[in-house]
């Protein structure tokens, strides 16, 4: 299919985009199926190599960064021009905005990689607040109708009695989160983000590399240290996040949604 020739305002789900622009397009998979020498990330093999990848590390110490934020349960990076990634996401979610600045006429994007137990169990204010604030950036930035959206991880797994206890159920940690984040992408943007990937069913990670300049993403999947089947990079399903109460879940019980 020619991208470029594409008229996904006639698609549902991506009517906020004017004609001419294009939706972030996400490429789902291990990092073999991307590639078969499996380079790593920071070779910047999914990007051009004279661009600068910049690395959104929720790991780093908490507290505010250099550009963008970081506190306990999440980071959100500052919203520039770069190329970005950021990794381990288990039960983590995570968010991109990217849109077309109009001063410069380049895209511009941030991303996102929240705690699904600490920033909904928690007080979520700090997160709202964060979140919203850079939603209107975005919004007061870009040039209108430039603007799309993509949430990626979080997982749906097997977990002891003790860890339900501690932490929630995973599928319903998973779904809150996502109503959560797109909620707020609704109540800025106005329009509902496209989730893609759905959620791991084994206990492997998630890497997202967004190219901002190319619109285009990677979700990189990897397979489970405890058991290297398939099946354990999930069932890939991609919905709007506004159908998330509806929209039927990978589930670690079967290689079937339910």
């Amino acid at each position: 299919m020619n991208l470029d020739k594409f008229d996904y305002r006639n698609e549902e789900g991506f009517e906020h985009l004017k004609e001419g622009v294009n939706p972030i397009i996400v490429s789902v998979g291990t990092m073999d199926e991307h590639f078969n020498d499996a380079k790593t990330i920071q070779n910047q093999h999914f990007v051009d190599g004279d661009t600068y990848l910049e690395s959104v590390d929720y790991y780093e110490t908490q507290g505010e960064a250099e550009t963008g934020v970081r506190r306990r349960g999440y980071a959100i990076s500052g919203i520039n021009e770069n190329a970005k990634y950021s990794d381990r996401y288990s039960n983590c979610t995570g968010l991109v905005v990217l849109g077309i600045d109009k001063k410069t006429g380049r895209e511009i994007s941030f991303i996102s990689h929240q705690y699904n137990t600490d920033f909904l169990n928690l007080d979520s204010t700090d997160f709202r607040d964060d979140l919203i604030s850079v939603l209107e950036e975005m919004r007061d930035r870009c040039n209108e109708g430039t603007i799309d959206s993509v949430i990626f991880g979080g997982n749906n797994i097997q977990i002891s009695d003790d860890e339900r206890k501690e932490i929630g159920d995973p599928e319903n940690n998973y779904r809150r989160s996502i109503s959560f984040v797109s909620s707020l992408v609704k109540s800025v943007l106005d329009f509902y983000p496209q989730v893609v990937g759905g959620p791991k069913i084994g206990k492997g990670t998630d890497t997202f590399v967004m190219d901002t300049q190319k619109r285009r993403g990677f979700l990189i999947r990897t397979e489970s240290d405890e058991n290297s089947k398939p099946v354990t990079r999930g069932i890939f399903v991609n919905f709007s996040s506004k159908d998330i109460d509806n929209t039927k879940l990978p589930n670690y019980r079967s290689n079937t949604t339910n």
